[in-house]
């Protein structure tokens, strides 16, 4: 009987070792998405302010955050953020963040968020009438999609962290 609680004992200090161990290599591989979130806004206000080659920085920190990541949705964000940065093309960056925007929701959603105060703002002229979303960190309408053209069309549809 001593023996077994021994052996029972021991078996539950190397669960607990491993366990540990495993999460701190999660951390180590697992994105600061506080980070991630400030690099996507950057993003939104770039293209708010029509401004490609600020959106193309911000999209470079995104990729740069997410190096190394494997899955499915960290590589679609990686493939997002690519396309933002390697164009000096706003309305191709518009299109491509329509994309990254689906992603960083689905990100945000599955993942939570640290960032306080996150919001989907969806706006339904966008893009010929189908309409687009993004997040945003205030409850101002600020349009990515058309900047000053038509800087407040949209409405807040989701409150995401408070």
């Amino acid at each position: 009987m001593k023996t077994i609680k021994v052996t029972a004992i021991i078996l539950f200090v190397a669960i607990l070792t491993i366990s540990s161990q495993g999460k701190a290599l999660l951390k180590e591989s697992a994105v600061d998405n506080s980070n991630l979130v400030t690099a996507y806004l950057e993003v939104k206000d770039a293209l708010v302010k029509t401004n490609s080659a600020e959106a193309s920085e911000a999209a470079s920190k995104m990729v740069k955050l997410l190096d190394g990541m494997k899955d499915e949705l960290s590589v679609k964000l990686i493939e997002d953020a690519k396309a933002i940065s390697a164009s000096s093309d706003v309305e191709e960056q518009r299109k491509s963040f329509n994309s990254l925007s689906q992603s960083m929701y689905s990100y945000v959603r599955d993942n939570g968020s640290e960032h306080q105060g996150l919001y989907k703002q969806y706006c339904p002229m966008a893009f010929k009438n189908t309409g687009a979303f993004w997040l945003a960190s205030e409850t101002e309408i600020n349009n990515p999609y058309f900047g000053s053209r038509m800087l407040k069309c949209g409405v807040v549809q989701e409150t995401l962290s408070n």
